[in-house]
C-alpha cells in the first residue's frame, strides 16, 4: 500500500487511479508497528521521523500544533 506508490507510480497512473496518501498502523504496544514503518521508509529511501503522541499533548492551546511544525521545519 505504501511501498508500491513511491516506487513505482506509473502503474498508478497506467491504472488511472490515485495512489494511497499514507496508512495509519494502531494496535497494542510491542505489535511491530515502528519496525514496519521503518522497514518501509528504509526499502523507498523515505525519512522516517518518530513522534510519540503523548508529547504532542500540552498544557496550552497551540502548543502541540507548534511543536509538529517545528518537528518538519
Amino acid at each position: 500500500v505504501v511501498e508500491l506508490p513511491m516506487l513505482h507510480p506509473e502503474k498508478f497512473v497506467k491504472l488511472g487511479i490515485d495512489p494511497p496518501k499514507g496508512v495509519l498502523c494502531y494496535g497494542p504496544p510491542g505489535t511491530g508497528k515502528t519496525l514496519l514503518a521503518r522497514a518501509v521508509a528504509n526499502r523507498t529511501d523515505a525519512c522516517f521521523i518518530r513522534v510519540i503522541g503523548s508529547e504532542l499533548v500540552q498544557k496550552y492551546v497551540g502548543e502541540g500544533a507548534r511543536m509538529v511544525r517545528e518537528l518538519f521545519q
